[in-house]
């Protein structure tokens, strides 16, 4: 990674391992990283700990509005937030799957929309994903 000094990044699911590689990854290449789970995590490469609810998009937008107010504005976005069924396949439930598909699914695109949302309020184009219809 380069080219990210002082860039804002938010990682989703930043408490499992893959989340915690990203935040000491982007934090060692000079970005300003806010690290989000469930429960904010202790991770002493993030220069933000926030809880996030990647299935509320209300909780995406506050988030974002936290990010921006102690780093500035959002750069990078990684929604990396994941769910699989637990234990046995045979045994899983409907709502054991909901859950699943709401936290892969349905979070990241909440995550997209609130970081367009960020990113135009701060003039930010997005790769020409806030412009683009």
């Amino acid at each position: 990674m380069s080219g990210l000094d002082g860039r804002v990044v938010l990682v989703s699911g930043a408490a499992g391992v893959v989340g915690t590689a990203l935040v000491s990854r982007f934090a060692a290449a000079g970005a300003r990283v806010a690290a989000s789970d469930l429960a904010p995590p202790a991770l002493p490469a993030a220069a933000l700990s926030l809880a996030l609810d990647v299935t509320d998009p209300a909780a995406w937008h506050a988030a974002l509005h936290e990010v921006e107010a102690a780093l500035g504005p959002l750069d990078v976005l990684v929604s990396n937030a994941g769910l699989a069924v637990p234990g046995d396949i045979e045994a899983a439930t409907p709502a054991d799957l909901r859950r699943a598909l709401a936290v892969n699914l349905e979070g990241p695109f909440y995550g997209t929309q609130a970081a367009i949302v960020a990113m135009k309020r701060s003039g930010t184009e997005a790769m020409g994903l806030a412009t683009r219809r």
